[in-house]
């Protein structure tokens, strides 16, 4: 016999029960009756139903979140994804490692804010490359979060929002400033800067 149910106990309180029993014979091989033990797994049944829910309400934000969210286990095993850029399909990232998505130089990264959450239930942030539609690399700002059952973290989630836009911004900025600072350095003409009140705030 094995068997999971809900029991009393002498006080009237129910809880979680697991019975695991077998049949005893006497020396004539006949059988006399039934040897069980009861072990209370209440407190085991109260987390995986929390995690149930955990995992349920999860599942209700994410379906319309604009970001990419991810559940991973302690390995960085991907447990489940909210959404597929164009060219993946669900099949192929569930159940792979969250490692296998980003570049080589970013496992480090990757790895070290993962340990942390699981260690101190705390969040943590970076930024890192990853895929984007038909193989397209993207960048993204990544957030990671324990999921927390009585306490303890037992998995993690990451939310990726796509920062491609501001990359390209700040690189474009970037090289415009060097345009400029090799346009200043190298002509013989006096160049200033002055703000709204008059204030200089540059001069070659």
């Amino acid at each position: 016999v094995d068997l999971e149910r809900r029991y009393w106990r002498k006080d009237g309180t129910e809880f979680w029960g697991h019975l695991a029993g077998r049949r005893f014979q006497d020396v004539q091989g006949n059988e006399r009756g039934l040897i069980g033990v009861i072990t209370d797994i209440d407190k085991h049944k109260r987390s995986e139903q929390k995690l149930a829910e955990s995992e349920s309400r999860l599942r209700t934000v994410t379906e319309n979140a604009p970001d990419t969210i991810l559940q991973v286990d302690r390995k960085g095993t991907i447990l489940f994804v909210n959404r597929m850029v164009p060219g993946l399909t669900a099949e192929q990232v569930v159940g792979t490692d969250v490692y296998r998505w980003v570049p080589l130089e970013s496992h480090p990264v990757v790895k070290q804010a993962l340990e942390r959450v699981f260690a101190t239930g705390q969040r943590q942030e970076y930024e890192s490359a990853g895929p984007g539609p038909n193989g397209e690399v993207r960048f993204y700002s990544v957030r990671v979060m324990p999921v927390l059952i009585e306490g303890k973290a037992e998995t993690a989630v990451y939310i990726a929002t796509d920062i491609t836009g501001r990359k390209q911004a700040e690189l474009q900025l970037l090289q415009s400033e060097e345009k400029f600072r090799l346009l200043v350095e190298t002509s013989y003409d006096w160049i200033w800067e002055v703000d709204a009140q008059g204030r200089y705030t540059y001069a070659s």
